[in-house]
């Protein structure tokens, strides 16, 4: 401990400061006058924005250089921002002052409210027996103010989250770097320099097993650290294809597996899947009318075909059901674990409808740009993620059971009533994940390919879904074939859409009732 103490002023003796404990109250300096809420949203829009580039690329030379100059000062600030960042929260995990979460940090101010009340009120009882004058009852504890709360633990990953969107080469800041041997031919080994955990991480990973409010901050740092880029060229060694291999079991955050069950891509699509059950609306419900998620989850490729809608999107008029806001209370968490979680109702006049709450939207929107994050950059963990499946039971009472894939998942998702924003992430893991890249093996057929046949089947689910009246396209049949005395529809679609036709007939099957995509 003396080591830790600066020597006495004036070469007298007594006491020092603390140098370790001044240290770490300047840390936590930071997030008592959220300082880190600061910099998310008003200092990195102040770096302003490198799209401004594509804006003036027909401008003058002037002005265009000008536009280059701006984003390579944007492109500067933001990167020397990250590391500096990356240093902080390093130093947060190594002192052991990273912040609770805001459930925690409101338990506590709950439970001091009311120890405050009851102490309170055992002064007034005790002078009341005393026969002084006393002060009439409160009324109960005071009320939490939430303009009091700090920055907490999802404030510092959301800054981490919003630098790396602004910035993804900047999220290697937030890796750590190993050696690692590998097989390099003929018995030889090599050693090559790979991306390793953080201390950042391997603590978040601990956090996360013991705290289920703290599950989604997890999350969307592995998606933030998925657009990493690798310690060189190859897609093997970037963020993504890490992250995946820490989801799919081939390594581990922490050695110390024994500590806590690991979060892999099976709980994530079970954790959606449960989302998908718990909003699911009612027996009797109006919307019940329309393709219903365990429907879409027991659809094979055979069994099921759409239906005709009039309807141009799905559950139109019944959006106002989903919560936009997170204000409401909700299905809050997913089972993980072992671990259940109570939902709550909005009570109606007829129907009971279920919202998410802020805990759940932010846990299901962290999962989808998860998948989207990892899907888009490493062609091994589309395979990994589309080749899941996991075990399901009938909910009609039969007992018999069934096998749900990861795309019926996702559709199953986007027949609940949920917010737009979620609506799109899901559509755009959706997209991530029959997504092809030229990398990828191409020996195989395309009617054979795993890729082509997950697009065909991702085609299907969207005709069983009826987000898209497929059976009302057909009026525009004339146009695509050029028989309508206005053809100038047909001429613009195919300027659009160039490449259109030399598309695989397996992704968009060819028939009668496609002919604006033909």
């Amino acid at each position: 401990a003396a080591y830790n103490r600066s020597p006495p002023l004036g070469g007298s003796g007594g006491g020092g400061v603390d140098v370790k404990s001044t240290f770490s109250k300047c840390l936590m300096v930071a997030s008592q006058l959220k300082s880190l809420t600061f910099a998310r949203l008003s200092l990195i829009p102040s770096f302003g924005m490198p799209s401004t580039m594509s804006s003036s690329s027909s401008t003058s030379s002037t002005s265009h250089r000008t536009t280059s100059d701006d984003a390579s000062t944007y492109d500067f600030f933001v990167s020397i921002f990250a590391e500096f960042t990356a240093q902080y929260i390093d130093a947060l995990c190594h002192t052991g002052n990273l912040p609770i979460t805001r459930k925690e940090w409101y338990d506590e101010e709950l439970n001091l409210a009311q120890s405050e009340w009851m102490e309170k009120d055992q002064k007034r009882q005790f002078g009341m027996w005393a026969g002084h004058a006393v002060e009439e009852d409160i009324g109960g504890p005071r009320s939490v103010n939430l303009m009091d709360r700090p920055d907490c633990l999802e404030d510092v990953f959301a800054l981490i989250s919003c630098i790396c969107a602004c910035n993804p080469d900047g999220a290697q800041a937030f890796w750590s770097t190993a050696e690692e041997q590998h097989d390099v031919g003929e018995g030889e080994m090599g050693v090559a320099v790979v991306l390793a955990p953080s201390r950042c991480l391997r603590m978040l990973d601990l956090i996360q097993a013991e705290s289920d409010s703290a599950l989604f901050v997890y999350l969307s740092f592995l998606s933030s650290l998925a657009l990493s880029g690798g310690t060189d060229d190859t897609e093997a060694s970037n963020g993504a294809s890490m992250v995946h291999s820490f989801l799919s079991g081939s390594r581990t955050i922490n050695h110390q597996s024994e500590r806590h069950l690991h979060f892999n891509w099976n709980n994530v699509f079970s954790s959606i899947r449960w989302f998908a059950e718990q909003l699911s609306p009612e027996d009797g419900d109006d919307s019940s009318k329309k393709v219903s998620s365990d429907r879409i989850r027991r659809s094979n490729s055979t069994s099921d075909t759409a239906e005709s809608s009039s309807t141009y999107y799905y559950g139109a008029g019944g959006s106002s059901a989903a919560n936009s806001s997170g204000d409401n209370s909700s299905a809050s968490s997913p089972m993980r674990q072992g671990t259940s979680s109570s939902s709550s109702y909005s009570s109606g006049k007829e129907t009971k409808q279920k919202e998410l709450g802020e805990v759940g939207r932010s846990t299901l929107m962290s999962m989808l740009c998860l998948v989207s994050n990892v899907a888009t950059r490493s062609a091994s963990a589309r395979e990994f993620i589309l080749s899941i499946q996991l075990p399901a039971m009938d909910s009609d009472g039969t007992g018999a059971s069934y096998q749900d894939g990861s795309l019926e998942i996702l559709f199953s998702l986007l027949t609940v009533p949920i917010p737009p924003e979620i609506q799109g992430l899901a559509f755009m893991a959706i997209a991530n994940l029959i997504r092809s890249s030229p990398a990828e093996d191409t020996s195989m057929t395309s009617g054979e390919s795993k890729k082509s046949l997950a697009a065909l089947r991702a085609w299907e689910l969207l005709e069983l879904c009826q987000f898209i009246p497929i059976k009302l396209l057909s009026q525009y049949s004339s146009y695509a074939a050029g028989t309508s005395a206005t053809t100038s529809m047909s001429t613009f679609g195919r300027q659009q859409n160039q490449g259109i036709g030399n598309l695989s007939a397996t992704c968009f099957p060819q028939s009668s009732e496609y002919m604006m995509i033909y």
